[in-house]
């Protein structure tokens, strides 16, 4: 495993991390490029619009998105390069956690990825927060508080 912050520090930070999750924020300038690097199954929060190609397993793949969308990332190696005219702007919610058990029976739901991955939740939902892309994260990063917070997925598991 190849981490981001160690290959590309000038374009990757960790925001916050514990035992289950690290939170990374990424940006970059036209015309900036990664080297090869490995992110466990993860969520990707798009805080601009980018335009880039994607690099993995020798196929190059070109990618637009929006601001405010939300994606799903598989564990993957990949390295890529922002095509587009302005700066790209993301957080990566990084899963740690291997789950341990299959049921799904507990006071906690378990949701299982393609590469065996999970995210524990409440019974009811759980609410992913993060700092508002209007107010930015700052160099402080995001809060305790969650000051400015808004709700990006909600996961209903009832």
């Amino acid at each position: 495993m190849t981490d981001p912050v160690i290959t590309d520090p000038s374009l990757y930070r960790v925001v916050w991390e514990n035992d289950r999750v690290r939170i990374l924020e990424y940006l970059d300038a036209p015309g900036d490029a990664t080297h090869l690097h490995t992110h466990p199954d993860s969520v990707i929060v798009r805080l601009s619009a980018f335009k880039r190609v994607i690099v993995s397993g020798g196929r190059e793949v070109p990618l637009e998105l929006d601001a405010g969308q939300v994606r799903w990332l598989d564990a993957q190696d990949h390295q890529s390069r922002n095509v587009g005219d302005t700066a790209s702007h993301s957080i990566f919610i990084e899963l740690k956690e291997a789950c341990r058990s299959t049921s799904t029976r507990s006071s906690r739901r378990t949701i299982y990825s393609s590469t065996r991955r999970c995210l524990r939740t409440s019974p009811s939902h759980t609410l992913l927060l993060l700092a508002s892309a209007s107010h930015g994260l700052g160099k402080a990063g995001l809060s305790r508080e969650y000051s400015h917070a808004v709700p990006l997925m909600i996961m209903d598991f009832i």
